[in-house]
């Protein structure tokens, strides 16, 4: 099996709809996790995934993540993100 590095990204860019109810949508819950919560733990879960980083507001999903995931800080959505702070192969 083949595995491959993963990136979610979490962050509200140039959405038409950043804010559903006043939230970031990744910030939303469903069954008392945050949106983003269940993508990483989907993400982590999946056998040919060899690594992944979350990249957004490192403030913000620090809050809601609790240090459990990696995390790239991307605040500005024209900001390159660094490759050495991505997963490597």
């Amino acid at each position: 099996m083949v595995k491959v590095n993963a990136v979610i990204l979490a962050g509200h860019g140039r959405d038409s709809r950043p804010f559903i109810y006043g939230e970031e949508k990744v910030f939303l819950k469903y069954r008392n996790k945050t949106l983003v919560e269940h993508v990483a733990e989907a993400i982590k879960s999946c056998e040919n995934i060899l690594d992944f980083r979350i990249v957004g507001s490192k403030d913000e999903l620090e809050k809601v993540l609790n240090g459990q995931y990696p995390i790239v800080n991307q605040v500005g959505s024209l900001e390159p993100i660094p490759l050495d702070l991505l997963p490597s192969t």
